[in-house]
């Protein structure tokens, strides 16, 4: 079946470019979108990434950031199965930048917004995106990063402040307040930082470096 499904694709792809040249780009891009789906339901996760990438580009090009952000979300979702973490961290800050556009302007991306099928995502429900981005890129940084953490995570507790969901802004409130005491213990007064290793038995080893004292600097 992998061999049918992908001479499926192929031909799917030149239809679409035919459609494109002919001036159905709109129907250019629903095909490429669905088609990209497809290979991600039958594990063809490298013919899904090219086409959500080339999907993302045709979103771009037009200028629609509704558009740009559902394929940036797709891309999120592709790389968190696939436990790709440096490209996963690369669209999160792609997905918050798109978000932010989205939200400053989003009167006008409404307008651009080309769809066939669905409705444009409501204003709140972008925010809500960002809010989930910024809490998924803090998460990557606790252990490296955990001041940068905090101030994404506190971004993400405003938001939702913003929106008045009271249950996740407590949630983050708390897990903000837990970060801050662990980092807090981390960083030693006198300008050391205790760093803690577990070796192939399980001991524990800790090693005091003797560095400059500086919250943002990367320690693991």
């Amino acid at each position: 079946h992998g061999g049918m499904v992908e001479d499926f694709c192929n031909r799917t792809v030149k239809l679409s470019d035919e459609l494109k040249l002919n001036g159905n780009g709109r129907l250019s891009d629903l095909l490429i979108n669905e088609l990209s789906k497809l290979c991600v339901n039958f594990n063809m996760h490298a013919k899904a990434e090219e086409l959500l990438h080339i999907a993302l580009e045709n979103s771009r090009k037009k200028n629609d950031g509704l558009h740009e952000l559902a394929r940036l979300t797709d891309l999120e979702y592709l790389y968190k199965n696939l436990n790709y973490r440096k490209d996963l961290f690369n669209i999160l800050k792609q997905k918050k930048e798109c978000c932010k556009r989205v939200i400053a302007d989003y009167e006008q991306n409404v307008k651009n917004y080309d769809s066939i099928l669905k409705k444009p995502t409501p204003k709140e429900g972008v925010q809500t995106q960002l809010a989930f981005t910024y809490s998924d890129l803090a998460h990557m940084l606790e252990r490296r990063k955990p001041q940068d953490a905090v101030n994404l995570y506190t971004k993400s507790k405003n938001i939702y402040e913003g929106l008045g969901k009271e249950r996740e802004t407590a949630y983050l409130t708390e897990r903000i307040r837990r970060l801050q005491e662990r980092y807090n213990k981390l960083a030693l007064p006198d300008g050391l930082y205790c760093l803690t290793y577990c070796n192939k038995t399980s001991k524990t080893l800790q090693f005091y470096l003797k560095i400059s004292y500086n919250p943002r600097k990367e320690f693991v």
